[in-house]
């Protein structure tokens, strides 16, 4: 126990390091972080301690892979305005451009709102999160059983708190015996709050409950001794039948839990962790010296401020695609249907009440499925996304005209967070749940470089490539905590 104990610790202080680290990392490059708080604060939206590590560690994994891929080169020192020998103006609007893209596209990931978000230190690093583990006996449950954990939500007897004690072993049944003695595990015993149950070797189940006065009725054998004592648990049965092979005969009874607190259930917490790798995605840009100073000219575009937008825009909508994907083909709770057109003799206001009341079904069922919590994220394809955003109490928060490239946050109907996905299948949505702290979630997004890249290499006079791509972690840990829904057309 100490063991686990001790190695629980140790990954709660992990994660706390990986996150405190990314924070100073996250002040210490002010010249990108500082307009990154600028726009949260002027779109009165909190940036947080998470969001800021993920930021920090993303700008020190960049610097590193640069100063890496670069040390024997003529940019070599570029991230030091004082290095000599490599402190030309191009090399430094370089490496503020490729940082700048960072700050472009981290904060307008919509991962950070629906998805656990744990920063990665290194292409493979940890991700966490809880278990709850038993440290009592009692009833069906034992020592180092998870009570609760990350992939299957709360799935222990919801008894263990309680001074009930449920289905405890009282032996195992051979076939020729029909008399058993032994002791209750929890005490003193409550009268009147026997039941014990065991099958015979016919294959019918007998019942026997105490009458408060310390003695066992019902299928009893005649002539046998069936006595409890209440103080220390002590017993004494005698089946009407033989008790059949391997069959446990199972005892759920009542203690006085306020005489002996040391009897009290206890539980231990645990952060397990588990190492993931990053994943990449890269692309090459062909660079028209022609195309670029023709901007330039005509319109007073600078080609590379365009080129940058572009390229964000991209590796932003890949990774929030990928992500969004990963949940709606990863989906384990349960699938639901519903009618785009309302039934022949149905209003429209009564179809649309009909499909709050399918979303609270699909929310429970998330519920039940992780007996942890409801849904309060649903991701919509075309004609999901339109019965959704015409229900009473959808509040837009963004404009579709206006929006970028990709997945959006299109606003929120009562407790739930509605994403409209334009590259899901138009007839399919998900509903989910995002934690309240990297411990709860269904899914944990983890940024190692959001976007890298080369400078322009010159292939010819007039023609130049130039690599990009992005590299982060992803992990679905509970399954069963996203349902999947379909819009029936027809």
């Amino acid at each position: 126990m100490n063991d686990a104990m001790d190695r629980s610790q140790q990954v709660q202080k992990d994660h706390d390091r990986i996150i405190s680290t990314g924070r100073g990392l996250f002040e210490s490059y002010k010249q990108f972080s500082n307009p990154v708080m600028e726009a949260y604060e002027k779109a009165k939206r909190p940036l947080t301690n998470t969001m800021q590590s993920s930021l920090g560690h993303c700008y020190n994994n960049l610097e590193s892979e640069i100063r890496s891929k670069l040390s024997a080169g003529p940019m070599a020192g570029m991230l030091n305005e004082s290095a000599a020998g490599a402190t030309t103006s191009n090399d430094i609007a370089f490496t503020n451009w490729a940082f700048q893209l960072v700050s472009a596209i981290l904060p307008n990931l919509i991962a950070e709102e629906i998805f656990s978000v744990q920063p990665m230190e290194r292409r493979k690093a940890q991700i966490f999160y809880l278990d709850i583990i038993a440290e009592s006996n009692k009833g069906q449950v034992k020592i180092n059983d998870k009570l609760a954990s990350a992939e299957s939500g709360f799935n222990a007897d919801p008894t263990y708190p309680l001074q009930q004690v449920s289905e405890e072993d009282w032996g195992t049944g051979d076939g020729g015996h029909w008399g058993y003695v032994g002791n209750a595990d929890y005490l003193p015993c409550l009268p009147g709050t026997f039941e014990i149950r065991a099958l015979a070797i016919d294959g019918t189940e007998m019942v026997l409950v105490d009458d408060g006065e310390g003695h066992f009725t019902g299928d009893v054998r005649i002539g046998g001794t069936n006595t409890i004592s209440y103080p220390d648990g002590a017993f004494e049965v005698s089946f009407v039948k033989n008790v059949a092979s391997g069959a446990t005969i199972l005892a759920t009874y009542e203690y006085d839990m306020k005489l002996m607190p040391e009897e009290t259930p206890k539980i231990r917490l645990t952060i397990t962790d588990k190492f993931i790798n990053a994943i990449y995605a890269t692309l090459g840009a062909i660079w028209i010296m022609h195309a670029g100073y023709d901007l330039q000219k005509a319109h007073g575009i600078d080609g590379r401020e365009v080129l940058m937008q572009t390229q964000a825009g991209l590796i932003r909508r890949a990774i929030d695609m990928y992500l969004l994907q990963r949940i709606r083909l990863g989906a384990k709770g349960g699938n639901f249907s519903y009618p785009y057109t309302a039934p022949t003799g149905v209003s429209k206001q009564a179809h649309y009440e009909a499909l709050q009341f399918k979303l609270r079904e699909m929310s429970t069922t998330i519920a039940k499925n992780t007996r942890m919590n409801a849904g309060n994220l649903i991701v919509c394809g075309q004609m999901a996304f339109v019965l959704i955003a015409g229900l009473q109490g959808f509040k837009q928060r963004g404009n579709l005209t206006d929006s970028p490239q990709g997945p959006y946050i299109a606003g929120t109907w009562n407790e739930y967070t509605v994403v409209y996905a334009p590259d899901y299948p138009i007839d399919e949505f998900v509903m989910g749940y995002k934690g309240s702290n990297y411990l709860t979630s269904n899914f944990v997004y983890a940024p190692y470089m959001p976007f890298f890249t080369s400078e322009i290499t010159w292939l010819n006079f007039f023609e130049g490539y130039q690599g990009t791509g992005s590299a982060f972690g992803a992990h679905m840990i509970r399954p069963k905590g996203y349902v999947s829904g379909k819009i029936e057309m027809t």
